[in-house]
């Protein structure tokens, strides 16, 4: 049975779980409030089960007031325990700040057969993920977990680029080159481009024109004109902030997000990691098993954007998320109602399981000083 409480016709009851994170009260209200320029239709958070984990004090010092806030501000309904949260919705979402205690959670609720999003990161340790996708199946559960930094506009659209079979060869899609949201892309051949939605293209002789989108492209020689086939993607390097948030181990707090755009990028393959550090900057490298190479560049000190530089055959494309991710919230949101109601999840588990490998891969190279750590592709 599903609480129905006040909702559009239709709409979904969705069920929170873990009210330690300002993504609880970020997505409730992406959701419920129609006048939101990015709301999200489809789904209401009609009940919870605040959580919280003594011993991570981030998580302690916030439930009870997001708890409050999601009881006061949008009516959602306190449950005892998780389980009469998932008995009483017809889908949840476990957001709990503390990826130590996503198998726990997920394991008391995935008999109810509810379709699950777990926000970043899944586990905090392989074995965990692993025994969470074993859960999933063994219940009929579907489940999708990830960062919205994925869903970065310009960073979606590379993988269809690598052909049948992933290969870094050759052309693919029929596209526009540009991508979106402040996207620019520097082209080999001199050809250059006007996007969409703001963008502005410059060439070496001092050309330049309006677009539409925030994208720059840049020819060598200045001349413009449109490009009609996107080409293959060779290497991607990722960079962004880091800070660490013990107890939970190294990159599995922030260096999630920069990981999870490096493979919406690259895709899974990955096939060895290492890892070097100082004080305030970490950089990641990952070699994938057909050749290419992903880096990340985590800081602890200076800027808090995030962005990627994605090397095609032909050019390299520059990309920065919006400093306001709320627009990333909803385009993730909007992947989570559909794996609701479809049960396709919008990005495979083989592959979030290969991204918790790599950070835990990442994290052992930090700790022996960069050594390399082989872990295999999935």
């Amino acid at each position: 049975m599903s609480d129905s409480g006040f909702r559009e016709p239709g709409a979904l009851s969705i069920g929170m779980i873990g009210l330690d994170t300002s993504h609880a009260p970020a997505f409730t209200r992406l959701l419920h409030d129609t006048d939101h320029p990015f709301h999200v239709p489809g789904g209401r958070v009609t009940c919870a089960w605040p959580g919280g984990s003594p011993d991570f004090a981030l998580s302690a010092s916030r439930v009870e007031r997001f708890t409050r806030e999601l009881a006061a501000e949008f009516g959602v309904r306190m449950l005892e325990s998780p389980e009469q949260v998932a008995e009483r919705c017809d889908a949840v979402m476990l957001v709990a700040a503390d990826g130590r205690a996503h198998l726990e959670l997920f394991r008391r609720i995935a008999p109810y057969g509810k379709p699950v999003f777990i926000d970043k990161p899944l586990a905090v340790a392989s074995r965990d993920a692993e025994e969470m996708l074993r859960l999933a199946e063994r219940h009929g559960v579907p489940v999708m977990s990830c960062s919205a930094l994925r869903f970065a506009d310009g960073l979606t659209s590379p993988r269809a680029a690598f052909g049948s079979a992933g290969s870094p060869s050759g052309e693919a899609n029929e596209s526009v080159v540009a991508g979106a949201m402040g996207s620019s892309v520097v082209g080999k051949d001199g050809v250059s481009e006007a996007g969409k939605m703001g963008s502005s293209v410059v060439g070496k002789d001092g050309v330049s024109e309006a677009g539409k989108m925030g994208s720059s492209v840049v020819g060598k020689d200045g001349a413009s004109g449109v490009r009609t086939k996107e080409t293959a993607v060779v290497g991607a390097d990722v960079f962004g902030p880091m800070p660490f948030q013990p107890p939970l181990p190294g990159y599995f707090w922030y260096g999630i997000h920069a990981v999870e755009m490096l493979y919406a990028i690259l895709g899974p393959g990955c096939v060895r990691v290492s890892a070097i550090a100082v004080e305030d900057h970490d950089l990641i490298v990952g070699t994938w098993a057909d050749g290419r190479i992903g880096t990340v560049r985590g800081n602890r000190a200076g800027s808090s954007a995030f962005g990627a530089l994605i090397h095609r055959t032909d050019r390299i494309e520059f990309v920065e998320a919006p400093a306001d991710l709320m627009p990333l919230y909803a385009a993730m949101l909007r992947r989570v109602l559909e794996m609701f109601r479809t049960g396709r999840p919008g990005v495979d588990a083989e592959e979030t399981i290969e991204i918790i490998r790599f950070l835990e891969a990442a994290n052992e190279s930090r700790e022996s000083g960069g050594k390399m750590i082989r872990f295999g592709a999935v």
